[in-house]
């Protein structure tokens, strides 16, 4: 199988999201990014806390990076799971998960092309007990 060259920058910017991921205690990556080639123009993934479980009504937020104005607004479902259908092509966007009782974890640098999904499972660490 032959790939076209855009095909191929796909795929380095993929590899190059998936190196750039900030690791949890655990030793589990905080976020793990892909895009998938689906006609979808969308960004979808899942809100997981550190042990694999999934987070119900998360807030995710699709933001506009530049301008952090709001491009969509979701919640996540009984098996942690978000989508943002018809996501502006080309534009700079990024991801802000948070719920109740995590920390607040944000997924920069998001460029959704023709044709792609950019797909991420976020990985929300629990927030320290108070005094």
């Amino acid at each position: 199988m032959r790939l076209k060259p855009a095909q191929i920058v796909y795929l380095l910017i993929g590899a190059a999201v998936l190196c750039s991921v900030t690791p949890l205690s655990k030793g589990k990556p905080a976020v793990e990014t892909a895009y998938t080639q689906d006609g979808c123009n969308c960004v979808r993934g899942h809100a997981m806390d550190q042990d694999d479980r999934p987070i119900v009504a998360a807030r995710v937020s699709l933001l506009f990076e530049k301008a952090l104005a709001p491009a969509g607004l979701a919640e996540t479902d009984q098996k942690g799971d978000f989508l943002f259908r018809s996501v502006p092509l080309k534009e700079e966007l990024m991801l802000a998960v948070e719920a109740e009782g995590f920390v607040k974890a944000t997924v920069p640098s998001i460029t959704v092309r023709p044709s792609y999904s950019f797909v991420a499972t976020v990985r929300l660490s629990r927030k320290a007990a108070e005094p």
